[in-house]
């Protein structure tokens, strides 16, 4: 099927079980487990469901292909020699060869993204842990070491991650960790089975029966934004993501970033609300806080050394129809200027609201058009600070508006397409909309006309102050490309999220917001260099920066 869920091909037609299913890179063929033969044997097939080839032949079970990066060779798990051991078949010359030889269950193969490892799974230790070893079965190392059970390692493409599932937390969730077994997150959260995760681009699928059977799911690699591709009363499951997945491939990633220098964080201020008057002149960030309680958000303000941390947003909460049980301010965007930040809040019901650099004189921009049960985020300024583009949804989905900066004369960029834009970013030179569809980036006309895909995925497109460059969040990493979408380089790394970025107005920097050290902080990037800089240091999150142009 596509990624979407979309156009669902059979490719083989059995009364015996075909299953395990592995994609060849380049998505040419399809390895797969079936016992038509009466045990389970490897096959392999042309990705057009012709050319069926039956690669093992033994009297044992053969079972869990994985390719080779370069698709010559199939890592798979055999019994064939009294317990479950690791092998390697040549897909050429047929070739077979035993990496692993020991009283253990051996299971689950992945071959790294580089061909030079194998993650798997092996009961050594006398429960199911994670292991690491070289192509040729040597230098085995533990990854997991974890009383529970862990299993079905997936590579990230770039091969520094590992996702598996595990039962450390009563049932079967899916984590993911460093290659090096150091960091480890959690990405699901269900008291259903998640399980068997491959990963392709931006994005992890997995089987689970949060539906009540076993169905195809995805989300982002830090958890979030969960989709159902599959519905059926069947059982679906073990789902392999092609190479092509969707996403197009990395760029290059400069050195610098691979170990950033981090220098102190600022002093932490109170985090009760301030007594002083915020900065209002100068370079500033805005952004989000729950500083002041778990149950809502605010809108605070900085100077770019970290200092003056004061809260802006002050809106009484009111509850009316359908409006939002958790109370938040956020979405904070600065007008050209620096005298204005349009915000997203649900105080009442949801909408995008204005107040001035003091955080004085907030008003209402935008209120429900039909029953309430509408959202309204990620406004952004026009750059003569007339206008301002936000996203408008519903139950049913979204589109990407624009309305007078006082309120009046909504237009819609996208009529007539559901879900049909998210984070839109003005451009400098006020001729353009970047946004992103489909987890793509894509610009158009700032009436909505002419939209064209830059054909890089990622999310929160940023345009450079002159125009030249995007920058964009891009599995958890921040990204930089050039304004037509090629040449696209990350900027910051690490095994957690980093995400939001925003310019800095000479363009030598970046702000963004990363859970690195636990919670959400604000940290500055130098480009050049690849020096991070840690801004906020809090106990509570603080999320969504935005950067004033003066």
């Amino acid at each position: 099927m596509n990624a979407d869920g979309s156009g669902f091909v059979r490719l083989t037609e059995e009364t015996a079980d075909d299953r395990d299913p592995s994609w060849s890179p380049g998505t040419s063929r399809l390895a797969f487990v079936s016992n038509r033969d009466g045990n389970n044997e490897l096959y392999v097939v042309n990705a057009s469901g012709s050319a069926l080839m039956r690669l093992t032949n033994d009297p044992a079970d053969d079972r869990e292909p994985a390719w080779s990066a370069d698709g010559s060779r199939i890592v798979f798990v055999s019994n064939r020699d009294g317990n479950d051991e690791i092998y390697v078949i040549d897909v050429g010359s047929m070739a077979l060869s035993r990496l692993t030889e020991d009283a253990a269950a051996d299971t689950s193969p992945a071959w790294s993204p580089n061909g030079e490892q194998i993650a798997f799974v092996s009961t050594g230790a006398g429960n199911a842990d994670i292991h690491l070893m070289d192509s040729d079965g040597g230098n085995v190392v533990v990854l997991t070491d974890s009383p529970a059970l862990d299993g079905a390692p997936a590579w990230s493409p770039d091969g520094t991650e590992i996702a598996f599932m595990t039962q450390r937390d009563g049932n079967w969730e899916i984590y993911r960790m460093s290659a090096d077994g150091r960091y480890v997150v959690r990405l699901s959260d269900h008291p259903a089975a998640d399980q068997y995760p491959s990963w392709a681009g931006s994005q992890i699928a997995f089987m689970s029966a949060r539906r009540g059977n076993f169905e195809i799911f995805t989300m982002n690699p830090d958890g979030a934004f969960v989709t159902q591709l599959t519905f059926d009363n069947g059982v679906d499951g073990w789902p392999s993501w092609s190479s092509l997945g969707g996403a197009p491939a990395l760029g290059p990633t400069p050195t610098s970033t691979a170990s950033p220098t981090r220098t102190p964080a600022p002093t932490r201020t109170p985090t009760s609300a301030p007594t002083l008057p915020p900065p209002t002149s100068g370079e500033r960030i805005a952004f989000v806080s729950n500083r002041d309680g778990e149950d809502r958000s605010e809108i605070y303000v900085m100077l770019t050394d970290g200092t003056g941390q004061t809260r802006l947003s002050d809106l009484p909460v009111v509850q009316e129809p359908f409006g939002a049980i958790y109370p938040f301010n956020e979405n904070p965007a600065w007008s050209l200027d620096g005298q204005k930040l349009a915000f997203t809040s649900t105080t009442t019901s949801s909408g995008i609201f204005a107040m001035r650099s003091d955080g004085s004189g907030a008003r209402r921009l935008t209120y429900p058009i039909e029953s309430g049960l509408e959202f309204f985020l990620s406004p952004d300024w026009s750059p003569d600070g007339r206008r301002i583009v936000f996203e408008h949804g519903w139950i049913d989905g979204n589109d990407l508006v624009v309305i007078n900066a006082d309120g009046s004369d909504r237009t819609i960029l996208t009529p007539g397409v559901t879900s049909d834009g998210e984070w839109p970013a003005w451009s400098p030179d006020g001729e353009t909309i970047a946004f992103v569809r489909r987890e793509e980036i894509w610009v158009m006309n700032t009436d909505g006309s002419e939209p064209r895909s830059l054909g890089i995925s990622g999310a929160f497109p940023a345009w450079s102050p002159d125009g030249g460059q995007i920058a964009f969040e891009r599995g958890g990493d921040i990204w930089t490309a050039n304004a037509d979408g090629r040449e696209s380089v990350r900027i910051a790394a690490h095994v957690r999220q980093d995400g939001r970025p925003t310019w800095s107005p000479d363009g030598e920097r970046l702000a963004f917001q990363s859970n690195r050290d636990g919670d959400y902080e604000i940290y500055v990037v130098d480009i050049a260099s690849g020096e991070i800089t840690q801004l906020t240091d809090n106990e509570s999150d603080d999320t969504d920066p935005d950067w004033s142009s003066e």
